[in-house]
């Protein structure tokens, strides 16, 4: 009905808001690099801004990344900073912030917290682990091919003789990109996908490493592949894989 089309494609729903996008995920892809450059330019007020949206939005994939990419940002100052007394004070900021979101908007701190609970628990093992469990039924040319692009609803009816999933919903490859490159085009798809990965990380100055370490995030929970998520990272990633200048100047301001 209704309410379907609104989850489906306005991203409507009362514990996950997504505004535009289709999924909480995807507003996060979207905000993570933003979030990243702000901390390397040390603009802060943004830099809040972000981590606080990115927090309500309830992406786990959003959650995990931005706390990876702050401490990454932050880890000489932390590491040359730290303290058993200053561990202790972060320590009851933490819980004193934890504390007034719970109070502010319990039902979505409640729901975000169930959910990163469970990111390598048996609920998260489609997104991460995608339709490996459909290997059993690969043919030796298949595990070095892949079964082709969007072959894989095929592939099952023509195997199993199933046409949709429990939920009665049309079956897809619902995966990460990396689960998603093996299945669509074997080793071989693999392997290329994989090299692309490292060789666009290894061309990005150091000082931009937090934006490499979001694409790799991306790839490994969410399916890139052909659509405009990777052409919104990939651009990002050229750009600042091209601003030598600002990048020296930052290194050495360091």
């Amino acid at each position: 009905g209704i309410e379907r089309i609104a989850y489906q494609y306005l991203g409507a729903t009362i514990f996950r808001p997504g505004s535009f996008f289709t999924e909480p995920s995807h507003l996060a892809i979207y905000l993570l690099p933003v979030f990243a450059l702000s901390l390397i330019k040390k603009d802060y007020t943004y830099s809040a801004f972000f981590f606080v949206t990115i927090l309500f939005s309830t992406s786990s994939l959003g959650i995990i990344t931005a706390v990876l990419v702050v401490i990454w940002n932050f880890k000489d100052f932390i590491l040359s900073k730290i303290t058993t007394k200053r561990l202790l004070l972060a320590g009851i900021i933490l819980i004193l912030c934890l504390v007034f979101f719970i109070f502010l908007k319990p039902d979505i701190v409640s729901f975000a917290l169930g959910k990163l609970l469970t990111v390598f628990g048996e609920k998260s093992s489609p997104r991460l682990f995608g339709t490996l469990s459909y290997l059993d039924f690969f043919r030796f040319l298949e595990y070095i091919f892949g079964i082709g692009l969007n072959q894989f609803a095929y592939m099952v009816e023509s195997k199993l003789g199933i046409t949709t999933m429990v939920t009665g919903e049309p079956i897809t490859n619902y995966s990460n990109s990396v689960v998603f490159s093996f299945i669509s085009f074997g080793f071989i798809g693999l392997i290329v996908w994989i090299l692309f990965i490292i060789s666009v990380v290894r061309k990005l100055p150091k000082v931009y490493f937090t934006i490499g370490l979001i694409f790799i995030s991306v790839c490994v929970t969410d399916q890139l592949l052909f659509n405009h998520n990777l052409t919104y990272l990939f651009v990002i990633l050229k750009i600042v894989s091209r601003t030598r200048g600002f990048s020296t100047a930052m290194e050495l301001s360091e």
